[in-house]
């Protein structure tokens, strides 16, 4: 006859180790079936789970139409304007001319999800327009641009 590894007389370390929970989990539900015999404790006000939330998908879709006038819109900031684009400003610009109505975080993460990368400058709080000689990739680019100024910088 062969002895269980776990002794008879330990029952909440069997329970345990039989329902893969911790001991204090056993002991805690065993005193609260105790409680409930007693009539010390209702069972409705037993603890229950918590729920799960279900995450809800983005407020705001963006269909490739207006992706695409958002990622011009920024490269326009380079090209026409010579500065760095902002999510303030950019926020500013696309709500007159696409009508966005997302907010500022929204269009962070809209930026963040295609590619787009945010740098600080070298002071936030002064902006200052970007000249075309620069060596340094601004400060919100998609990939790509990195690799078109490192190709920049190895012809000079």
């Amino acid at each position: 006859m062969q002895v269980p590894i776990i002794p008879l007389s330990k029952v909440y370390v069997r329970v345990s180790a039989a329902t893969g929970v911790s001991e204090r989990t056993v002991l805690n539900i065993v005193k609260e079936a105790r409680l409930v015999e007693q009539g010390l404790l209702d069972p409705e006000t037993l603890k229950k789970t918590p729920k799960k939330r279900v995450r809800t998908k983005g407020k705001i879709e963006v269909d490739e139409y207006d992706l695409q006038v958002i990622r011009r819109k920024i490269h326009e900031f380079y090209a026409f304007k010579k500065e760095v684009p902002t999510i303030n400003k950019l926020l500013q610009i696309l709500k007159e001319e696409i009508n966005f109505k997302g907010s500022r975080e929204t269009l962070r993460k809209i930026l963040r999800k295609n590619g787009f990368q945010f740098r600080k400058t070298k002071n936030n709080k002064e902006k200052e327009p970007v000249t075309e000689s620069t060596s340094t990739v601004p400060p919100m680019v998609p990939p790509y641009i990195h690799t078109m100024f490192s190709h920049k910088n190895i012809q000079s």
